[in-house]
């Protein structure tokens, strides 16, 4: 068995893939206060958030 990092193989442009490079930012506040495990749930409640508002916005328009 050959352990390689998978994301270090080339795409078609001859590059290597990028792995969110966002996340390096969004994880910078969880990694100062210690512990990098918060960053998922936050992120799924921010997401939530912004899809539940997105429908209600999209719903005020056919009312």
């Amino acid at each position: 068995m050959e352990i390689n990092y998978p994301y270090a193989v080339l795409d078609n442009l001859g590059n290597t893939t990028s792995n969110f490079p966002g996340l390096f930012y969004l994880g910078t506040p969880f990694y100062l206060r210690g512990d990098v495990g918060f960053l998922q749930p936050f992120d799924f409640l921010f997401f939530y958030y912004l899809l539940f508002f997105q429908k209600l916005k999209t719903m005020r328009k056919f009312f």
